[in-house]
């Protein structure tokens, strides 16, 4: 069994020990963060029977296999060198770092010691997006030409509601970097490299420092068909969302013998040419959240337990990273912006 610690209590581990609870083949045996109480709380929770408030401390002490990050973008390089120096490997919480500069760095460290490291970017593991690679893979809709992803949250109109992160009032970059990342990612895993972004946002909301509508198109390689496949996102966290639960997808697909359709339920749709369509239940958006958690937490283990490729390894979320900045400077220049 490997031997995990995590640092950062905050709101999104939560959901991480609950997925750790779930998986056989890792333990967390100690918890870290800056603030003890959060420490001492996750640890009575989940049952863990090592609580610190220094990290350099509790990795020395404990010797984990793994490192499981959980903290703010700002602090993951510190983090990430001080595990690779010791041999530790690393998941690591997305965003992974405020620059690419900075993020290729991390994964030079990494390298430089033979650390295996993967960023936890786990929405292309929700298990509707799973069955529609699937799907893609079988050649269901053929070539694709086309996919869109729409989402609405109510978080800055008519005041923030952020939650258990309430950092993100302070963010310059907003609902691109912080979630919008989530979207990049998963148009990757559905549609392969990307090779330009054009964008445009704004800031609607009156308190918080970034933007929180976003509007961008992704122009993709060919695929095995020669076809370039368009990708539009169209998201923003000022106003109300269609779907009762705020972190639905409502995702499309089109190719050119079918189109695949998701929206918010957890059931994939594959419209077919001949006009039938075939329906394929997946689970329910917020059981499907947590999933996503498990699922990716379990590949990260299973890649390590038998030295496999991470999907979402740390010199492949720069590709994904790129995207994202991209669409910021597409943004403040008004212009397609080339990887």
């Amino acid at each position: 069994m490997l031997k995990g610690a995590l640092i950062g209590c905050g709101h999104i581990a939560n959901y991480q020990m609950e997925a750790w609870s779930k998986i056989p083949e890792a333990e967390i045996v100690a918890v870290c963060d800056l603030i003890e109480e959060k420490a001492e709380k996750m640890a009575a929770e989940f049952g863990v029977g090592k609580i610190y408030t220094d990290y350099l401390k509790m990795l020395d002490q404990t010797s984990p296999d793994f490192v499981d990050i959980a903290t703010r973008p700002a602090s993951h390089f510190e983090l990430i060198r001080a595990a690779a120096e010791r041999g530790i490997a690393v998941l690591c919480q997305k965003p992974l770092a405020a620059s690419l500069d900075e993020a290729r760095e991390m994964v030079k460290t990494c390298e430089k010691h033979s650390v295996p490291f993967m960023v936890n970017e786990n929405w292309r593991f929700r298990p509707w997006f799973r069955e529609m690679r699937r799907l893609l893979d079988e050649g269901k809709v053929g070539a694709s030409y086309f996919a869109r992803f729409i989402r609405r949250n109510q978080r800055t109109l008519p005041e923030p509601r952020f939650g258990g992160q309430p950092y993100f009032v302070e963010m310059p970059k907003l609902v691109i970097y912080e979630s919008g990342i989530h979207y990049i990612d998963t148009f990757r895993f559905l549609l392969g490299e990307i090779e330009s972004v054009y964008c445009q946002t704004k800031r609607i909301g009156p308190i918080q420092a970034g933007e929180d509508l976003a509007v961008f198109i992704l122009n993709f390689a060919p695929n095995e068909s020669g076809e370039s496949p368009l990708g539009l996102v169209d998201y923003n966290w000022c106003s109300q969302p269609e779907y009762e639960y705020s972190l639905a997808d409502d995702f499309r697909l089109e190719g050119r013998e079918g189109t695949m359709v998701t929206k918010g339920d957890g059931v994939v749709h594959l419209l077919r040419n001949d006009g039938k369509t075939d329906s394929i239940e997946t689970l329910d958006a917020p059981a499907g959240y947590k999933e996503s958690f498990r699922a990716t937490q379990a590949h990260f283990a299973h890649s390590l337990l038998e030295q496999g490729e991470f999907e979402t390894g740390g010199r492949d979320n720069l590709k994904t990273l790129a995207a994202v900045f991209a669409a910021y400077q597409s943004a403040e220049k008004k212009q397609l912006i080339t990887l």
